[in-house]
Formats: C-alpha cells, structure tokens, sequence
C-alpha cells in the first residue's frame, strides 16, 4: 500500500469535509429547536399584540369621532364668546337703548341655538349679566 503525498492529502480533506458535515448538521439541529422554542413562546404573545392593535385601531376611531363631535362645540364656544363679547361692548355704552339690549340679548340666543349651544348655557351668561349690571345700578344709586 504506496500512496503517494496527493493521494493523503485528499483522504485528509474528505474526512475534514465529513467533520465539517457532521459539525454543521449538530449546529442546524441546534438551531432548529431553537426556533422552535422561540416561536412557541411568541405565538401567545403575536395574539396579544393582534388584539392590541386592534383595540388601539378601535380606539383611535373612537377618539377621531368624538372630536369631530367635538369641533362643533367649539365652534359654538367661539360665536358664544364673540356674542358675549358684543353684548358686553354694547352693555357699557352709557347712551345704551333697552331695545338695543332686548335686540343683542335675541342675536346671543340665535347664535346659541344656531351652534349647537344648549339655550341654557346662554341664559345664565344673560342673567349672570343682569346681575351684575343690576348690582352696579345699585352701587349708583339708580
């Protein structure tokens, strides 16, 4: 049995081929439980996170609508204040008609009821103004 140096070196590299086979074969064996057990463990928690998402999903339409509902009274706010804001402008004037307030107290409630505001809301800034202007006729004597 003559082999001869190239006839060893190929034996050798075939059983270090088969080492490298077998080595990776144990190391993709490994790795194939490992994914398993990290898939086993992530199945409950992709459910968990699905119906999170879901509800964030439900959530956030319900947020969006309600502050569409939202934007109307606002709105509301806004012309209330701006009414309101005449209607205190007019109400110091000292050469002030009656008609004139009995007209702006009218456009105040229009306004409210034209935006959504509950009449309500409109009169008790009416009368919360009555007051005051009844207390300062008081103060002056009037």
């Amino acid at each position: 049995m003559n082999m001869n140096l190239t006839e060893i070196a190929a034996i050798v590299a075939a059983l270090a081929f088969v080492v490298l086979v077998i080595y990776l074969v144990v190391v993709l064996v490994n790795v194939d439980k490992t994914l398993k057990i990290v898939n086993k463990h992530l199945d409950p928690i992709t459910a968990d996170v699905e119906s999170i998402i879901a509800s964030a999903e439900k959530m956030s339409a319900d947020i969006a609508s309600k502050v569409e509902k939202l934007d109307p009274v606002f709105v509301a706010a806004g012309d209330l204040g701006e009414s309101v804001s005449h209607f205190a402008k007019k109400k110091n004037r000292e050469d002030e008609e009656p008609s004139s307030i009995k007209k702006t107290v009218v456009d105040l409630a229009n306004t409210a009821i034209k935006s959504g505001v509950a009449v309500q809301v409109a009169s008790g800034v009416v009368n919360k103004v009555s007051k005051k202007r009844a207390a300062k006729k008081a103060d002056l004597g009037e």
